[in-house]
């Protein structure tokens, strides 16, 4: 997350990995040996109805994965960092990406209400010199 001015900003990205059984509220990383644990219950906000609630133990493989690691909302679009370089050939495809937008209202009640959300259309896509990030042109937000 990054504040502009007055307005907050940020970015998410689903880990490539298989969803969980359960909403997840909470992780933690073990202080002792480093592993990654996440509790969370089917309640309010959440699509999972596998189990009612758990805790579960999330690995790592040692795989490499793509993931980004920056974002930064430029004039016309933003520029995305990831922790590798990418594929210059799958990345130049504007239909390999997908940008949601909308408003968050924060309020007292259970959740927040999400106002405006609407899709953005992927102009073009350009690989930056250093291979590792990529600027997606987005005419709507300029």
């Amino acid at each position: 997350m990054k504040k502009v001015g007055d307005t907050w900003q940020g970015g998410i990205c689903r880990l490539p990995r298989p969803s969980f059984p359960t909403g997840v509220m909470r992780a933690w990383f073990h202080p002792t040996t480093g592993l990654m644990y996440a509790c969370g219950m089917n309640a309010w906000g959440s699509n999972r109805t596998e189990r009612r609630g758990g805790l579960l133990r999330i690995l790592y493989t040692g795989a490499e994965t793509l993931l980004p690691i920056g974002l930064e909302a430029k004039e016309s679009g933003m520029t995305l960092r990831f922790n590798q370089p990418v594929d210059s050939e799958l990345a130049r495809d504007p239909k390999n990406d997908l940008v949601d937008s909308w408003r968050l209202k924060r309020s007292a009640n259970d959740g927040s209400r999400l106002y405006d959300g609407k899709s953005l259309v992927v102009d073009s896509v350009e690989v930056c010199g250093d291979g590792r990030s990529v600027r997606l042109r987005l005419p709507e937000i300029s």
